[in-house]
């Protein structure tokens, strides 16, 4: 997980597997936003895979935001990440922007 600047928020880039062994870095990254800002944006364009312990970070953001509509910002995600959400039936619970992802064309594009 890396954070970059977009129109003046931090955005979380997220990329690859969102598995057991990424959550406790990306709810590290997702951490250091919400200490500055009012929403998160979660740039999702090069997720390849999440399971249940991702979307559980993701539904924790939401809830440490007050589960309030535009709290949680997903940015471009991937067909695979909207398809997880779906069959979870949260995906109500984000706002999903389809701009252009914060830190550019996956690696190899």
């Amino acid at each position: 997980m890396t954070l970059t600047e977009r129109d003046g928020e931090t955005v979380v880039v997220m990329a690859g597997e969102v598995d057991l062994h990424a959550t406790a870095p990306l709810w590290d990254a997702i951490r250091q936003v919400l200490d500055g800002q009012e929403r998160l944006l979660l740039d999702m364009t090069a997720v390849t895979f999440i399971d249940s312990s991702g979307v559980n970070v993701l539904l924790r953001a939401y809830d440490e935001l007050g589960r309030r509509e535009g709290a949680v910002v997903l940015l471009s995600p991937s067909a695979t990440a909207l398809r997880v959400l779906k069959m979870a039936g949260i995906e109500g619970c984000f706002t999903v922007s389809p701009g252009p992802p914060a830190a550019g064309p996956p690696p190899g594009a």
